[in-house]
């Protein structure tokens, strides 16, 4: 026993870190998956100088929204362009007092959803724009009513999917 004794003690120690730089590994591995959770995703938000340049700006993309009503209607207007995707989400919905629409980014391979931002009543209807990072295309768009956002699935009001464009040659 007296041969063992003085190993027992480094063995353990050996053990513990072995067990500490393993579990380091394997969250460290987990935080670089590319996801809307990821630690180095930021979704902008547009100043009005922004949105405004962006809209005299033809060349968009538009994907139209499908909605659960019919008398909600929208439709989400992008372009990509230096690795980076600049959105614009307008939507036809009702007029509540009070009601505040918020639109959120969900992964298509996942229930991933991370709230992007809130609607604003505009005149012609409700106008939202942000950008954020290429690599997370394709992304689905969700438009919900903040009230109903504890509720399941189904209040989804208006959703849409964005696509990485086609590589052109």
């Amino acid at each position: 026993m007296k041969k063992i004794s003085p190993y027992i003690f480094p063995a353990l120690v050996l053990g513990v870190v072995f067990l500490l730089v393993f579990r380091w590994y394997n969250m460290r591995a987990e935080r670089m998956e590319a996801g809307l959770l990821s630690e180095g995703v930021i979704i902008e938000n547009l100043s009005e100088e922004q949105v405004a340049e962006l809209e005299s700006i033809g060349d968009y993309t538009t994907a139209e929204m499908e909605g659960t009503s019919e008398d909600s209607s929208g439709v989400v207007r992008y372009e990509v362009a230096d690795d980076k995707v600049t959105f614009t989400v307008s939507a036809t919905l009702p007029e509540n007092e009070g009601t505040n629409y918020q639109v959120w980014l969900k992964e298509v391979d996942s229930e991933t959803t991370r709230h992007a931002f809130d609607l604003q009543m505009k005149k012609g209807g409700y106008v939202g724009s942000a950008a954020l990072s290429a690599d997370l295309l394709p992304l689905e768009v969700v438009v919900r009513d903040e009230a109903t956002l504890l509720d399941s699935e189904s209040e989804v009001l208006l959703h849409t999917i964005l696509a990485a464009p086609e590589a052109t040659e």
